[in-house]
């Protein structure tokens, strides 16, 4: 019997009914966003018109009422009728509902004629000057004009005019205009455009909603013949995954429903045609994986056995290469120099090859580095030891001809083993506080006795060994002197390229900084000092290359 994982089942005419509706229901607001959009902005483009004709209707009314008592008070100043003034500008307060006060002041400030609701009879309280902000204002004016620009932020409005006789300024007649029925008219016609808004939206989310409901139900229908045909097949599957491979799956459309139909039944009958022989092919598909398993651990048992040969190999190539480089004790009976040195290699058997050769008053020191590492690499590293061992012994102490012979040594057999392998070389020759420096290697790294350190570069002074049959044109020499607490440093390439956890090398600079700063101490001291830098930089970093270290220092 078969099984069904789904872990919620959702029939399809539900999440298209979902999904179409949401899609109606994003255009809906989209439609709808866009109509309050657009009647928000012409209703405060109408507001802010309305505000501003009324504003302007206040201002137009207040500015004829200035000027015309002020043409109606010019022969009333130049006749001194002060009981004509005061009627006048009391009858004006009176008669208008929407001013506050008028003033008639001379060009001193003093109030000639003064009247307000309270006080209409036009007389004022005090000749004094009038000292107030308003006062100063308008006994400045020109010509007709009113206070502030934004007037609907004002509780008055206050119009001036100057009264003029022959030409000169005779006095200012003042009125200042409530602002409260032009705030009442604002607000009277925002509220009139609130509810017009309100009425669209209002209208908008009727029509919304009916449209919304007349979907839902257009789409269920729709839906319902989408899938009926769809819901049949799903029968169909069911019975075939129930392992009924003889019910028929009928196609009853036209469309890509009706072609999945042909297809599940065309997928029926291959079950079916399967089925009926699949035992049989389980049997030979078994025995044929039976038989693959058996070859499979017979080479399993083979590679083991290789495996293990390949570890004796390296684990014997490894102790001889440790029996031939020099020791510690051989290192501490060199006279005159106090000698440090030794070898790390990255995998089973290194490819770095240093040596201490002593013999009578002369000392060399061999420093060099096989491409790559592992057997191979380790093997020409015996190879060379042993050739430079032999030629020393035999007293050979030209350091061209030493490191050509070692050259056609090494080239002829690496030629034999079919390696692909070469190696640097470099060998410092001390003798009576001189050193001779000959062979291509990495820098050789000089310190005098006060610490301060250079590099002495090799690439001139050789040539790669085993590369070439012949290298007696490319091999040159140097000689240093050595004075009293004077030394150098021999190094392979496994130092300056040793990486830390974000992929920067050491790098011979910081080699060259901590052998100068504890250059005071014994070689062993700054051996040990610098190994222990390299291993602190690197952290928890794999080693990929060998690294080999020699300290020599003059005593």
């Amino acid at each position: 019997m078969g099984c069904r994982t789904l872990k919620s089942f959702v029939s399809i005419r539900r999440k298209l009914i979902t999904k179409v509706m949401i899609i109606i229901s994003l255009i809906y607001l989209t439609v709808l966003s866009a109509v309050l959009f657009k009647d928000f902005r012409a209703l405060n483009k109408n507001l802010k018109k309305s505000e501003n004709t009324i504003a302007a209707e206040l201002i137009a009314r207040g500015a004829t009422l200035a000027r015309n008592n002020a043409i109606a008070l010019t022969r009333m100043v130049e006749d001194n009728s002060f009981g004509d003034i005061r009627r006048l500008v009391s009858e004006t307060v009176k008669n208008d509902d929407g001013i506050a006060y008028g003033i008639f002041m001379g060009t001193d400030r003093r109030p000639w004629a003064f009247a307000d609701k309270n006080d209409t009879d036009g007389t004022p309280i005090s000749m004094e000057p009038l000292d107030d902000n308003l006062s100063k204002w308008a006994s400045k004016i020109k010509k007709v004009t009113h206070t502030g620009f934004d007037v609907k932020d004002q509780a008055i409005i206050e119009f001036a005019a100057p009264v003029f006789i022959d030409e000169e300024i005779a006095g200012i007649i003042r009125y200042a205009f409530s602002t409260l029925r032009m705030k009442a008219q604002i607000d009277e016609v925002k509220s009139d455009g609130k509810d017009n808004r309100n009425l669209t939206i209002l209208i908008i989310l009727a029509l919304g909603t009916l449209s919304m409901i007349g979907s839902y139900l257009s789409i269920r229908l729709v839906a319902g013949q989408i899938v009926t045909p769809i819901g049949k097949l799903v029968t169909s599957t069911r019975i075939i995954t129930d392992g009924n491979y003889n019910e028929k799956v009928n196609s009853e459309t036209n469309d890509e429903i009706g072609s999945l139909a042909i297809d599940v039944d065309i997928m029926r009958r291959s079950i079916k045609g399967l089925t009926d022989n699949l035992e049989q092919k389980v049997l030979d598909r078994t025995a044929k994986l039976q038989k693959a398993n058996e070859e499979i651990a017979s080479l399993n048992a083979k590679l083991s056995e290789e495996n293990l040969r390949l570890g004796a190999e390296l684990d014997v190539a490894k102790q001889i290469q440790e029996m031939v480089l020099p020791s510690r004790d051989e290192q501490k009976s060199i006279a005159g120099l106090d000698v440090a040195g030794s070898m790390r290699p990255a995998d089973e058997v290194g490819g770095d090859y240093y040596d201490v050769l002593a013999s009578g008053d002369s000392v060399k020191f061999g420093i060099g580095d096989v491409t790559g590492h592992g057997l191979k690499a380790g093997v020409m590293m015996l190879m060379a030891q042993t050739s430079i061992r032999t030629l020393q012994e035999a007293g050979e102490a030209d350091p061209i001809r030493l490191l050509n012979i070692v050259n056609r040594t090494l080239f002829q057999n690496i030629q034999r083993m079919g390696a692909d392998k070469n190696m640097t070389l470099s060998i410092v020759d001390c003798k009576n506080g001189k050193a001779v420096l000959s062979g291509q290697h990495e820098e050789l790294l000089l310190v005098r006795k006060d610490g301060k350190g250079e590099f002495i570069n090799t690439m001139d002074l050789g040539f790669p060994i085993a590369l070439e049959p012949d290298i007696r044109d490319f091999v040159g020499s140097t000689s240093i002197d050595l004075a009293k607490g004077d030394g150098f440093v021999l190094f392979t390439d496994g130092i300056p390229e040793a990486e830390n956890i974000n992929g920067e090398y050491y790098g011979a600079q910081r080699l060259k900084n901590i052998v100068c700063d504890n250059w005071n101490k014994s070689a062993s001291d700054i051996e040990k000092v610098v190994l222990a830098d390299i291993e602190k930089y690197v952290g928890n970093q794999t080693m990929f290359d060998d690294i080999t270290l020699v300290v020599v220092k003059q005593l």
